[in-house]
């Protein structure tokens, strides 16, 4: 019976983060779980087969609609919220064994994959399941990249049109790694087929989505809202982002010295060129159609930081190839990994305040709904910090879940 070769130390360490991140995340969900459904989570009690296709803030996004109402029905809410931080975690440790494939290796620095998408700047996603509209795309897009660069073409294409079912985010991604199949597909025809049909089926779905707007944004908001899109990665406080504008600056300065000096141009790896343009796409359309203005609390909303990692976890996964014969060219992994060791602190900080709201919203309403309070009083005394948009939307739900 053949012997598993011995983990080297860097492997270790890798798997131990990312076992780490996804157990203080399981916890993060526990310690701060609440009965009731928050925000967008009290959508899912309501959903119907004909609401999968409904439009909701603009976007299509029937694949996680269905799997949120597939996972309440069968586990409740505690069920959603773990596949709302599970997807994230998945992807990092798809991306960490992507990297190890490209370089050869695993080093150190390959820790950088589970801190950006399952670290403590996802408290949100821990606690509130909607974030599954973000975590999955990230997985299913993470997941192509890996299956077209192993040569498994079929695997990678449903993965990239499963992204389809996604949203506008999805729809940037499925885009951008369908882009280079006429490239590096078997078969170029087949290739630029899949383009074809991917492209319709996403114009279908985004522009079939009624409320979307493309509102008349000042060209200073726009970059003032990219620019935070892009310091988010390590400090999600505004007061504090300047100083994170070096660490950020020198990472995609690196990478993009690395990739001219290297030469990480191969046809081999258009799927992650593919993946980076995608999700840098994603966040070009939330700066075109989110954006606020410059100088104003950045709303990046927690919901945001799957997208706002996907980006680095692709510029990473493109250095990894110059990695197998140049070491210089590790320089851009190791200058996102010491930044985000050293914004740790403050990523916990800011988790537990989101946990200190939580707690403080759970320990309120237990209280009323041991009273007995209907769900109207409910709506009435906490519908703004549950889900202030539509009252009559947040009676229905909560008369669904508590059977009242």
């Amino acid at each position: 019976m053949p012997v598993p070769p011995e983990l080297s130390r860097s492997e270790r360490l890798v798997a131990l983060v990312w076992l780490a991140c996804g157990a203080w995340c399981a916890w993060f969900q526990w310690r701060h779980d609440l009965g009731l459904p928050l925000l967008d989570e009290v959508l899912v009690p309501l959903t119907r087969p004909s609401d999968l296709l409904a439009s909701h803030y603009g976007h299509r996004i029937p694949l996680p609609s269905l799997i949120l109402w597939g996972l309440y029905e069968l586990g409740g809410p505690a069920a959603m919220r773990a596949a709302s931080w599970s997807c994230p975690w998945i992807a990092a440790g798809v991306a960490a064994r992507l990297a190890r494939r490209l370089r050869g290796r695993t080093t150190a620095a390959d820790i950088s994959f589970p801190l950006l998408l399952a670290g403590p700047w996802h408290a949100f996603g821990a606690i509130h399941a909607y974030d599954l509209h973000f975590g999955l795309p990230a997985l299913l897009a993470v997941g192509s990249a890996y299956a077209l660069l192993h040569r498994r073409e079929l695997c990678g294409v449903v993965l990239l049109g499963a992204c389809l079912g996604c949203g506008v985010n999805g729809v940037c991604l499925a885009i951008g790694l369908a882009a280079c199949l006429p490239w590096c597909a078997r078969s170029a025809p087949r290739g630029a087929a899949v383009v074809v049909g991917v492209c319709a089926f996403g114009a279908a779905l985004t522009a079939g989505a009624s409320g979307a707007e493309l509102p008349e944004v000042p060209v200073t908001d726009a970059l003032y809202t990219f620019g935070a899109l892009t310091l988010t990665v390590l400090d999600r406080v505004p007061a504090r982002w300047p100083l994170t504008v070096a660490p950020v600056a020198l990472f995609w300065l690196t990478a993009g010295a690395v990739t001219l000096r290297f030469g990480v141009t191969r046809t081999r790896l258009l799927p992650l060129w593919g993946g980076l343009v995608g999700a840098s796409s994603a966040w070009l359309a939330i700066a075109l159609t989110r954006a606020v203005p410059a100088g104003e609390w950045a709303w990046v909303p927690g919901r945001y930081q799957t997208l706002v990692a996907l980006p680095y976890v692709f510029a990473l996964l493109l250095v990894a190839r110059a990695q197998r014969r140049r070491a210089a060219a590790l320089a851009p992994a190791v200058v996102l990994t010491l930044s985000l060791l050293a914004a740790l602190p403050s990523a916990l900080a800011h988790a537990d305040e989101i946990g200190a709201w939580v707690d403080g919203l759970e320990s309120d309403t237990r209280v009323a709904i041991q009273s007995l309070w209907t769900p109207e009083e409910l709506a009435t005394h906490y519908g703004e910090r549950l889900f202030p948009y539509d009252r009559d939307v947040l009676v229905r739900s909560l008369r669904a879940v508590l059977d009242r």
